[in-house]
């Protein structure tokens, strides 16, 4: 399949539509400021991945996020994409995960909020426990929840000779089917049932070898499908000055007013790109 690349496709008989996507170069770039070890690394390329699908089932300008907090190994996960396709993802942890199994990763009781943020238009945030082996079931579990959508998602990882990646690193793909509204409900449950089926025979190895049409051929051939449209992922940071110096002047006013009095400059690194910013105090307003 086109590395780095969203495809859209549907069953117009159906009412259910699909996207596939196979992250490489992208992932490799949106990695590459930060040591992650394989477990930390496998489970923030996954949430990238699952964040281009959850943008691209929206119709909205402006960005998708997703974002994991625990007490576990794995303390903080973050994933976004936006509707021009770009990525950027951070992980912090305070040890090594034993796998990138959910249980393992995050602590009981942690949470994922799923952040749905236009450009216009007021932000909307939706929350799933953790309570799913894998972060597949977990984003399941929120459209079920949430949407009242039957979805499917289906994410793959394979080691690769001549991935972008990093020698031993794992390139990342994922597929997501998802009802859409109808007023034959009775006939599309049981083709959903059909399509999921035929779905989950999709094998690792066809989603990093096979182009596409290929892909959706060996899975759909009976049913009328069309491919709507292929459209390129990569990895872009949003950080700016301005960010910086609104996130600064959302600080407590004595910890602002004792940056302004004791540094010239304040020194600032973006975690999601490594872009530096030297910001002089002068730009944060006295406290009055």
């Amino acid at each position: 399949m086109n590395a780095d690349y969203l495809h859209k496709f549907m069953f117009p008989e159906l009412d259910i539509r699909g996207h596939l996507v196979l992250l490489d170069q992208s992932l490799a770039d949106a990695t590459a400021f930060a040591e992650y070890p394989d477990t930390v690394y496998e489970l923030l390329a996954q949430s990238l991945c699952t964040t281009v699908l959850l943008s691209a089932t929206l119709k909205i300008e402006g960005s998708t996020s997703l974002q994991a907090r625990s007490t576990g190994p794995v303390s903080m996960l973050m994933a976004e994409a936006n509707h021009r396709h770009e990525i950027r993802g951070i992980a912090r942890f305070s040890e090594t995960p034993a796998s990138s199994r959910i249980n393992e990763a995050f602590a009981d009781k942690a949470t994922l909020a799923i952040t749905l943020s236009p450009e216009k238009g007021q932000r909307y945030q939706g929350i799933v426990a953790l309570s799913h082996p894998t972060l597949a079931a977990c984003v399941e579990d929120y459209f079920e929840r949430s949407e009242q959508l039957p979805t499917h998602l289906w994410l793959f990882q394979h080691k690769a000779a001549d991935s972008a990646q990093t020698p031993g690193r794992m390139r990342t793909g994922g597929l997501l089917i998802q009802c859409l509204p109808t007023d034959d409900r009775a006939r599309q449950a049981l083709e959903w049932e059909r399509i999921g089926h035929l779905a989950n025979t999709l094998k690792v190895e066809e989603v990093f070898d096979l182009p596409v049409v290929d892909i959706l051929y060996r899975l759909f051939h009976e049913d009328d499908i069309q491919l709507l449209s292929s459209d390129k992922v990569r990895f872009s940071c949003s950080c700016s000055e301005q960010r910086f110096l609104d996130a600064l002047h959302s600080l407590p006013v004595d910890e602002r007013e004792s940056m302004r009095k004791e540094q010239e400059v304040i020194d600032l690194t973006c975690q999601f790109c490594g872009k530096a910013y030297h910001l002089p105090s002068s730009s944060l307003a006295p406290a009055g």
